[in-house]
């Protein structure tokens, strides 16, 4: 976008005369962002009472043209502009402009005034006026070379940055390695290292307990496997606990010459591409090109397009850069303008050869309403402006200067009809001639059932759309159905609802889902009933409530709870003439003590097993086992569980015995609960002994042990040493004797308690398990070098070869 002069230059002396912050990087700005900084600047020179021709006037009366000024002499005219303001602004409010002669008063300037107010002005303020000045200075070197050129941006705005030497991170396998690239090797397995190795001007590394790796030339790759091969002679590792990582790279130094803004000499990564070393050198200045950037190592040249890595990035992503590269930005090749349907319409450069499709496709293709078919070129010719038409599937070359246009399609909106509202269909249709209201409702479905018989034709004359006209039709009549319809007219079809506040009803509680309906005075409590399914089993229909609400106009609303009676019909008995009212709320609750049927279910060795119902709240265990017809001979009742499907309990420890013995005991006989399952186990005269604080295979064959437990004949109520002494062959040496638990066969678990020095172990009961736990190991502390296990087994087998020799020679 080119800036008119006189609003440029006026934006920055506005900035620095009120104070106001410039961009640093307006360089980098957009075109719209730059647009609406010109319309802020329309806007301040409104609020003055100035337009733009009166002060372009009043600079011409002192001579100053602002079209004839360079950019970098435009800084020298902001004092006089300032004044030209301030003059214009006093003659609009009908004062002296400053530094007019008066009548009567010396005008005659004394030379030293300048010199005292100079002298007069605080530090302070000279820095303020100088940080503005500075400020105004590089605005305009930077507003001088604003980039409108498709590709410049990208190298200001961040989109490309330059890798520094500690980005390895990054380093593809095909980097070439060179001296001063720093590589780290992490080996981690039977060997373990951690090895920092950087590439010497020779162009090897030399590892500790290694001969010297060439690594100067090759990929990072390569390097991989050859370290690899190589250190595997002085580590021992499999080939996938080996890393080698690019640690640090080296750096070299290249050259941007050309239309560069910041030509010269960089020291860079040589993970840098061109396009890196250019956004480095702050991108090409107001002319470089970005589709014909060159890149030179010695002999050897390779033109660089941005456009073509834009539309495909594997395209010019060279990696290698070396010390001596130049990379070389000529001024841009053909510039055109791209305007009207595009996504992207500016300036693009432009490749000879370059069709219009070609333009097209840089500027983003085209937008959803553009009409492809005529596609206009607005180009000079022999000093002349001419207008060349063509379409996109043209191949059309462009030239120099060339703007191409894409116009949009402009649909006729005006050949349509809308109807909105209460009908099936809403929307808009077309419009034909000696249409009527009748013709566009059936267009629309016709109307809905709740439709108002009055609806609103808005009217808007065509030549003047803000002129608009209502116009009330009555649906029902026959005149109204043959008003005639006039291009762009919209009907709006209002529902009765909208106009009446009908209020609703609902019921909830005992019935089979709840319900609201729309009140009408017709509407009964049995209707509602009827519509949530009826009522469930156990309702309590001699006390139903109704919570009302009574709405008054002069005061506030309140809530009533009323309490109705409802029939075997569910008509209301009581109180009589009951009648429903709008946001009424009828709640059915549950007869006081209402249980549906409640079972139990007890198995095993009772003589009746089965579901029995619970009577009542107080049912306990040993009142179960009696309906069940009493314990059959070889049930086990300390075997017995009971599992509890309410709130998911699961499996309840319960003592059979103690329960029977204690009969309706809230200590000992459980209180069942509907959903319990009781299971009497057969007597099993047998207990478990495992763990591994037990001795088994002393005690027991590996033939017959078979695993970590044995099992034997219960022999009595004995104590849990007893049976492991016995059985289990006693305990290891390091057996944790206060671990030795009991586990009945109904889930309770009898632990080893303390009494002064001794253990007083638990009694096993038939079908129990004993299980002993071993002492965990103790940690040697530092000097402790005794293995008494190592030295016992020791002489254990020194003792028992001795004693063979003795009787082979006692054979003799």
């Amino acid at each position: 976008m080119r800036l008119k002069p006189i609003l440029f230059l006026l934006f920055l002396t506005l900035c620095s005369g009120l104070h106001l912050a410039i961009p640093v990087h307006v360089a980098a700005q957009s075109a719209n962002q730059l647009q609406t900084q010109m319309d802020a600047m329309r806007q301040e020179l409104a609020k003055r009472g100035l337009t733009e021709n009166e002060v372009r006037a009043r600079l011409i009366q002192r001579g100053i043209i602002l079209e004839n000024i360079p950019p970098n002499e435009i800084s020298r005219y902001q004092t006089q502009i300032m004044e030209v303001i301030a003059e214009l602004e006093a003659e609009k409010r009908g004062e002296t402009p400053p530094g007019t002669p008066t009548t009567g008063t010396n005008t005659r300037r004394d030379p030293n005034a300048t010199e005292e107010s100079e002298e007069e002005e605080s530090e302070e303020a000279r820095r303020r006026r100088l940080e503005r000045e500075k400020a105004v200075a590089d605005s305009i070197a930077l507003m001088a070379s604003i980039p409108d050129i498709y590709g410049h941006t990208f190298f200001l705005d961040g989109s490309l940055k330059a890798f520094n030497t500690m980005d390895a991170v990054h380093a593809p396998d095909s980097y070439v390695i060179g001296p001063g690239d720093k590589l780290r090797v992490t080996i981690f397995g039977v060997s373990q290292a951690d090895l920092q190795l950087e590439v010497n001007p020779a162009g090897f590394v030399q590892p500790a307990q290694s001969g010297r790796i060439f690594l100067q030339g090759i990929t990072l790759g390569q390097a991989r496997e050859l370290l690899k091969q190589r250190l595997s002679n002085s580590y021992t590792f499999r080939s996938d606990q080996i890393a080698v990582t690019m640690q640090v790279t080296r750096t070299v130094t290249v050259q941007v010459l050309g239309e560069a803004r910041k030509r010269g000499t960089y020291a860079v990564s040589p993970l840098n591409s061109a396009f890196n070393a250019v956004a480095l050198a702050g991108g090409p200045d107001s002319i470089g090109t970005v589709r014909r950037i060159e890149w030179v190592r010695g002999t050897t040249r390779r033109t660089l397009d941005l456009y073509g890595m834009l539309s495909d990035p594997t395209l010019n992503t060279q990696l290698d850069l070396q010390s001596g590269d130049v990379v070389f930005i000529p001024p841009a090749g053909p510039l055109v303008r791209a305007e009207g349907a595009v996504r992207r319409p500016m300036r693009y450069e432009m490749i000879p050869g370059e069709t219009v499709a070609d333009l097209i496709r840089f500027a983003g293709g085209l937008d959803q309403d553009a009409n492809p078919d005529i596609i206009q070129i607005q180009r000079f010719e022999r000093g002349e402006s001419v207008l060349i038409e063509t379409t996109l599937d043209g191949n059309f070359p462009l030239r120099m200067g060339d703007i191409v246009r894409v116009r949009r399609n402009r649909a006729d909106v005006s050949a349509k009809i809308g109807v909105g509202g209460a009908v099936f269909y809403p929307g808009y249709f077309g419009f034909k001639p000696d249409m009527t209201v009748a013709d566009a409702l059936d267009l629309a479905g016709g109307l809905l059932p709740g439709a108002n018989n009055r609806a609103y034709l808005e009217r808007r004359e065509l030549t003047d759309t803000t002129q608009v006209s209502f116009i009330a039709i009555d649906l029902f009549s026959e005149a109204g159905k043959r008003t005639p319809l006039r291009p762009n007219d919209r009907i709006s079809v209002y529902d009765r609802a909208l106009y009446s506040n009908v209020g609703e009803v609902g019921i909830s509680g005992a019935v089979k889902q709840y319900v609201r309906l729309g009140f009408s005075d017709d509407l009964q409590v049995s209707d509602l009933v009827i519509q949530a399914g009826g009522v469930v089993v156990g309702a309590a229909l001699n006390r139903v409530q109704v919570f009302r609400t009574n709405i008054y106009p002069d005061k506030p609303s309140e809530l009533v709870d009323l309490v109705i009676q409802l029939g075997a019909d569910y008509r209301v008995i009581h109180p009589e003439n009951f009648k429903l009212q709008p946001y009424d709320e009828i709640v059915i609750r549950l007869t006081p003590g209402f249980q549906l049927r409640r079972t139990v279910e007890i198995n095993g060795e009772v003589n009746y097993p089965g579901s029995y119902t619970l009577e009542n709240r107080q049912l306990h265990l040993s009142d179960l086992i009696t309906k069940a017809g009493g314990l059959r001979d070889q049930a086990d009742p300390i075997g017995a569980t009971l599992f509890r499907t309410y709130g998911n309990r699961g499996f309840i420890v319960t003592n059979l015995n103690q329960a029977l013995r204690n009969p309706r005991s809230a200590t000992f006989d459980p209180i069942l609960m509907a959903g319990d399952v009781i299971n009497i186990n057969r007597r099993e005269n047998t207990v478990t002994i495992q763990g591994d604080g037990v001795r088994l295979g002393f005690a027991v064959s590996d033939s017959l042990l078979g695993s970590a437990k044995v099992n034997v004949t219960y022999q009595g109520e004995k104590s849990a040493l007893w049976y492991i002494e016995r059985y289990a062959g006693g305990f290891q040496e390091r057996a944790d004797k206060r671990s030795v638990t009991v586990t009945l066969k109904n889930g309770q678990v009898l632990a080893t308690r303390r009494f002064l020095l001794w253990n007083r172990y638990p009694d096993v009961q038939s079908g129990a398990t004993i299980n002993v736990e071993m002492k965990p190991e103790e940690v040697r502390t530092e000097g402790s070098n005794v293995d008494w296990d190592q030295i016992y087994n020791r002489t254990l087998q020194s003792t028992t070869t001795l004693l063979t020799l003795l009787v082979l020679i006692r054979q003799l």
